[in-house]
């Protein structure tokens, strides 16, 4: 090279700044696939964690087929976000265990009324209807708890707490 030249090969700063620009290019793609794909997944029921069917609307209130839950969805900024709906604790009780009954063709025994009143008391203490045969304060154990919800009346006949049995 003569004095005064100068190089033909790319300095290191406009090395650094393409790389750099193809770093944010694909990290705007990626951006835009999760969107997408958050966009159009299927929202899940926050008691079982199961896929929600949903409207296309801003706001819709969906019953959990496999729970019977209400859930309230809500679409903001194109992610659907799952939340309960407000109602009184006891009516969204009833509502949600009246519907999981239903769905699953299961009746109640006479300690229906004992058994609500304990799931309520549990609800004011821990903050959600846990279960009350159960001693743990989890999410497996909301009413209807896990080994409800996976067939548990079907194998004996009825639900640990004696809520839902089988017809």
């Amino acid at each position: 090279m003569r004095n005064g030249e100068r190089s033909r090969v790319p300095s290191e700063t406009h090395y650094s700044n393409t790389v750099t620009d193809e770093i944010f290019r694909k990290l705007r793609t990626l951006i835009s696939l999760k969107e997408r794909r958050i966009m159009f997944e299927l929202p899940r029921c926050r008691l079982c964690g199961q896929s929600l069917e949903t409207p296309a609307v801003a706001e819709s209130e969906v019953t959990c087929k496999v729970c019977g839950t209400k859930n309230r969805v809500i679409l903001s900024k194109n992610v659907r976000v799952v939340s309960g709906v407000l109602r009184e604790p006891e009516l969204e009780l009833r509502e949600r265990i009246e519907e999981f009954a239903r769905l699953r063709n299961y009746t109640f025994s006479e300690v229906k009324e004992h058994v609500i009143q304990s799931l309520l008391e549990k609800r004011d203490k821990y903050g959600d209807f846990y279960c009350p045969c159960k001693t743990k304060e989890v999410v497996e154990n909301i009413c209807p708890c896990e080994e409800t919800r996976v067939g548990d009346v079907e194998v004996n006949g009825c639900c640990g707490c004696c809520l839902f049995w089988k017809r």
